[in-house]
């Protein structure tokens, strides 16, 4: 099975339920979720959307370590 790590948007209403923590991609941008977001509901920059890149959520991850 094929799994998608950020699942292209194509519109402001999302595609399908998200969780705070997953990725999603819109208009050529990576955006990490963060407050949970229901199917059509609108995706919103600075509500429950933020913009990130690979390199950011890396720097993240090796912060843990």
């Amino acid at each position: 099975m094929l799994h998608t790590l950020a699942p292209f948007e194509t519109t402001t209403k999302a595609s399908k339920n998200y969780e705070v923590g997953e990725y999603l991609t819109y208009t050529g941008n990576l955006y990490k979720v963060t407050a949970a977001i229901a199917k059509n509901a609108n995706l919103t920059v600075g509500t429950n959307i933020e913009a990130t890149d690979v390199a950011t959520e890396l720097n993240l991850l090796r912060s843990l370590i």
